[in-house]
């Protein structure tokens, strides 16, 4: 199965729960066209009987994707189920128990290795696309389609029509270059960034879907860095945090702060949307529908891997981005919006173990491998030659 499949996997869920309070209309004369406030789906008559509101229970409303970048696919996957061997799953020493973890096992209901326990389903065979890059990756399941048609080849690519290379500032990771984020809307904090400008014009993000199908459904982006057309993108770290992040990054260099940073903020950007905009002022539910679409990003595990290694790569799964998803869960269940919900946990591509050293192969000799790999490229003479 492709991201594109993945995508349409989405949208289905979707339309199928828009969609569902219109077949009742043989029933009820004239109502809302979109409840989710809690586990009820509201009903406010407007003809007869004007004013008269009626709660009838109703599950699932809303979909939550947890993106987690650099998530492995063995480390929710057992090598077996049922008996039978996973064919599409690496056999590494990744592996984590769902039930175990605090956060993603209030989600994983079930014995991982036994199908019909489980209050969820896995999709061995969906695959990253290719090249397998954070940008890349991320743009083709929010959007769909393949990177020849999204525009977003990786984290920069040379082009070649238009002789240059096309980089983002920021890398992966919107929190890093906060000011190549524009606005949509003064008064709150959504906004697109340079990967988002940079998406072809012949495809649209999943958000844009939506509002396509009913203007009025809300949608919200939590550090993702795909989020044109939801009605918010969050990131309201303070200004201490973020120079915190900025000194870290730039200047003490300090990846294991910088990465535990990262997921602890979508983490509270999350809890605090849930609280101001769910919750009245005694910690009661108010009447704001939940949006149809919730979509969580947690960088942190690829930036630790990229720069602390593989060694302790469970570690932090386990002690930051599950404890930053336990938050996220907890926030919920006190809104009333756990039980309700479909999840779809999901990850741009995985990690492995690189070797520091390599033989080069004109020498025999061991060679630093980063070293090897990387290119010095003149951009200004090379382009004269193509």
């Amino acid at each position: 199965m492709t991201q594109m499949r993945f995508i349409i996997l989405i949208l289905a869920i979707l339309i199928y729960f828009i969609a569902l309070p219109n077949e009742t209309s043989a029933y009820i004369p004239a109502y809302t066209t979109y409840g989710g406030i809690g586990n009820k789906f509201r009903i406010e008559f407007t003809l007869g009987l004007t004013g008269a509101k009626r709660d009838i229970r109703i599950e699932p409303v809303g979909v939550i994707v947890i993106g987690i970048d650099g998530l492995r696919q063995d480390v929710l996957y057992p090598d077996k189920m049922d008996g039978k061997d996973f064919e599409n799953v690496n056999e590494g020493n990744y592996y984590i128990d769902a039930s175990t973890l605090t956060g993603l096992g209030q989600i994983l209901k079930g014995n991982p290795v036994d199908s019909t326990t489980q209050q969820y389903l896995m999709l061995p065979e969906v695959t990253a696309i290719f090249p397998s890059i954070t940008l890349a990756s991320w743009a083709s399941i929010f959007t769909g389609k393949q990177p020849n048609e999204t525009g977003i080849l990786g984290n920069e690519f040379f082009d070649r029509l238009g002789n240059n290379m096309i980089t983002f500032s920021d890398g992966a990771f919107p929190m890093m270059s906060m000011l190549d984020r524009y606005p949509l809307n003064p008064k709150d904090t959504s906004g697109i960034g340079a990967p988002d400008l940079t998406l072809s014009g012949n495809v649209k993000t999943i958000y844009e879907s939506i509002k396509a199908i009913n203007p009025e459904l809300k949608s919200v982006v939590v550090l993702h860095n795909y989020s044109k057309g939801a009605d918010k993108w969050l990131y309201s770290e303070s200004l201490i945090d973020k120079l915190r992040l900025w000194w870290n990054a730039k200047v003490l260099h300090d990846e294991a702060d910088v990465a535990r940073l990262m997921d602890s903020s979508s983490a509270d950007d999350s809890v605090n949307y849930l609280e101001s905009e769910l919750l009245g002022a005694e910690g009661q539910r108010n009447d704001k529908p939940f949006p149809i679409l919730f979509a969580i990003y947690f960088p942190g595990l690829d930036h630790w891997a990229h720069d602390l290694g593989m060694d302790t790569y469970t570690q932090f799964f386990t002690g930051d981005t599950d404890k930053a998803v336990e938050k996220v869960v907890k926030a919920l269940k006190d809104a009333g919006e756990f039980d309700n919900k479909l999840f779809i946990i999901t990850a741009d591509h995985g990690m492995t173990e690189m070797a520091e050293k390599v033989v080069d192969p004109d020498t025999g000799q061991l060679v630093d491998a980063l070293a090897e790999c990387k290119l010095d490229l003149d951009m200004k003479d090379k382009s004269k030659q193509l």
